[in-house]
Formats: structure tokens, sequence, C-alpha cells
């Protein structure tokens, strides 16, 4: 009589762990708040990642691009739990792209910031520096104030190296994802 139960009580016991184990997973993995700007050559990438949900920004070439999202984004969507992924067009013919989110202000810069008409505020949490930008640092730090600077990975690896070399004589915060692998944000 007693192996019967005993038949009964492991299965039970070991589904109420995996239960518990799962949620102790789902609380501390999957509910956060979190920005990644990963290393995608030739692309921005910036993944707005909120308790399973996940928004994309970046151009269409990489959303459509099946093979590049699997290799670059995947393992940390599966890491983060992420269960539904949304995508965000970035306008990269712009030379400016800006957008707020969980209260940072992030301003993406992949173009010639003098030719930008500055209307509004440049206070900014992030500014990422992308594509085609090809001036110094300076000439950011002088028309934006910033906390934190990112090279993103679509940069030329010539322009990461000289603008990572300019950060040695700021007191910004300066993270070169060409160089360090992707910059993730915990919020």
């Amino acid at each position: 009589d007693f192996n019967r139960v005993t038949f009964i009580y492991v299965p039970i016991f070991a589904i109420v762990c995996f239960i518990g184990l799962r949620l102790e997973w789902l609380f501390q993995e999957v509910d956060k708040e979190e920005m990644t700007i990963h290393r995608v050559s030739n692309h921005t990438a910036i993944n707005l990642i909120d308790r399973g949900k996940s928004l994309l920004i970046t151009d269409s070439v990489l959303w459509l691009n099946t093979d590049r999202k699997r290799f670059h984004l995947a393992p940390n969507h599966l890491i983060s739990g992420v269960d539904e992924s949304l995508f965000m067009p970035l306008k990269v013919e712009q030379p400016l792209n800006v957008f707020s989110w969980k209260g940072l202000e992030i301003l993406v810069v992949s173009g010639n910031l003098q030719s930008w008409n500055w209307e509004g505020s440049t206070n900014y949490d992030y500014v990422i520096l992308s594509q085609n930008y090809s001036g110094s640092l300076d000439d950011v730090l002088k028309l934006v104030n910033c906390k934190n600077i990112v090279l993103d990975g679509s940069l030329k690896g010539y322009v990461a190296d000289r603008l990572l070399r300019e950060s040695v004589d700021t007191n910004k915060t300066i993270h070169s994802v060409y160089h360090y692998g992707a910059k993730t944000i915990h919020l």
C-alpha cells in the first residue's frame, strides 16, 4: 500500500518544485525592463524589453533578415523570456532620431549634427552614434548635453576607433558596441 502512494506523491512533489522554479525564473529574468544596443554589422539594433515584450528599433532590412535576427537577437530574447516582439522602423535617412522610453530620453545620431535645425531639448540620457556619423566627439558634446554615449555596431571600425580615442579626455561614460559587444541598460 505504501508503494502505491509513493508513485503519487513523488511526481506531485516534482511538479510543485518545477512550478516553484519556473515562477522564480519568471520574476527574476522576465519581469524586468532593459534596453540593449546590439552589435550587428551595418545595422542599428536597439531592443527595448519590458516584461516579456520586445520593441526592436532598427531598419527594415535587418527586420526582414530572419537569419541575422536569429543569430544576433534571439539569444537575448530567450534569456529575457520574450514572447512577443514588435518592430519600429528607424529612419536611417534622417540624421537624428529621438525617442523616449521609461523615462529615458534617447537620441540616435546617424548623420551630420551641424545640418540639423535644433528645436526643443538638447538634454538626453543616451546618445547613440550610428550609421554614417563621421564627426568628432566634440561636435556631439558642444551641441548635446548627455549622460552616456554609445558607439553602435553600424559605425565603421576606423570611426569607432577614432571616437574611442577622443573619449579619453571627456568625463562622459562611453561604450563602443564595436569594441566591447552589446550594451544592456537595466532599468
